[in-house]
C-alpha cells in the first residue's frame, strides 16, 4: 500500500520530467546562468522516458505532467513524439508545457496541441512581444515567485516554513534521477534512479518519507542544508502544487 504523510495524499499530483538538459537562455535568476551549471546537451533516453510513463499509467496518474525542470523543452527535436506517447498512455493526465517561447511558432504550437498538450505556459523574460494563442498563457518573470533555487542563486535564508512541494511533486532529471524537489537543479538530493528502482520504491523509500514529514512540519533545518537555506514559499500549504 502507498505510504501517505499526515496531510498529503499517498501519491504525487505533479510530475515534471527533464526531457533535455539545455536551455537557450541565461537568465540571471536561473542556475543555467551559472558557469558551473552549464553542460553539454543530454536528451532523456527513450527507454527511461517510456518506463516512467508506463509506471505512471500503472498508478493511474491523472495529475499534471510537464516536460521541463531547468531546461527549455522545445530544444528536444522529438518532443512531439514524447508527448504523443505519453498522451496515449495517460489519457486523463493534464499536460502543461512550460517554455520561454523563443522556439514556439504557430506550426509547432499546432503540432504539440495535436500530440496532446492541454495548455502552454509561456514565460516572458524580455520585452519582446509574444503571441497569445488559444490554450496559451503568457507570464512575465515577475508574475511568479523567483526563488533562490535552494540557495544556488541569490541569498541563502534561514527559516522554518512548512513546504509541501516534495509531498506533491515528483521531479525527474534527464538521466532518470529522482530528486527531492523542483529547486534541486544540481541534483544534490537524489532520492533514487528509475533505471534501477521503480517510482513506487523511490516515492515510498524511508528517506523520502522522512524528508517529506520534516518539511511538512516546517523543519527545514532537519531536512538538510539545501532546504535550510531555500526561500521557496510556493508550497506552504498542502494542495498548492502548480
Amino acid at each position: 500500500m502507498p505510504i501517505a504523510t499526515p496531510t498529503c495524499p499517498a501519491w504525487f499530483q505533479v510530475v515534471e520530467i527533464e526531457v533535455s538538459s539545455r536551455c537557450n537562455r541565461r537568465c540571471t535568476y536561473c542556475p543555467q546562468a551559472q558557469d558551473w551549471f552549464r553542460k553539454p546537451e543530454h536528451l532523456i533516453e527513450r527507454p527511461i522516458f517510456e518506463s516512467i510513463i508506463a509506471q505512471l499509467a500503472e498508478l493511474g496518474f491523472s495529475g499534471r505532467l510537464s516536460f521541463h525542470m531547468y531546461n527549455e523543452p522545445l530544444l528536444h527535436p522529438q518532443l512531439e513524439e514524447l508527448v504523443a506517447y505519453a498522451r496515449h498512455r495517460l489519457p486523463t493526465a493534464w499536460f502543461v508545457l512550460y517554455t520561454n517561447g523563443d522556439l514556439l511558432d504557430d506550426r509547432r504550437h499546432a503540432a504539440l496541441l495535436e500530440a496532446g498538450i492541454d495548455h502552454f505556459l509561456v514565460t516572458r523574460h524580455s520585452g519582446r512581444s509574444l503571441a497569445e494563442r488559444p490554450f496559451q498563457r503568457v507570464r512575465w518573470a515577475g508574475d511568479f515567485m523567483l526563488s533562490n533555487r535552494g540557495g544556488l542563486v541569490g541569498t541563502p535564508v534561514s527559516w522554518n516554513l512548512p513546504c509541501f512541494g516534495p509531498s506533491e511533486m515528483l521531479m525527474i532529471h534527464h538521466d532518470g534521477t529522482v530528486v527531492l524537489c523542483h529547486e534541486d537543479a544540481a541534483g544534490q538530493r537524489p532520492m533514487g534512479r528509475v533505471d534501477s528502482q521503480s517510482l513506487r520504491e523511490i516515492w515510498q523509500s524511508e528517506e523520502f518519507v522522512r524528508l517529506r514529514a520534516l518539511l511538512e512540519a516546517g523543519d527545514r533545518q532537519g531536512a538538510g542544508h539545501q532546504c535550510a537555506v531555500c526561500d521557496n514559499r510556493l508550497h506552504p500549504l498542502p494542495d498548492t502544487a502548480i
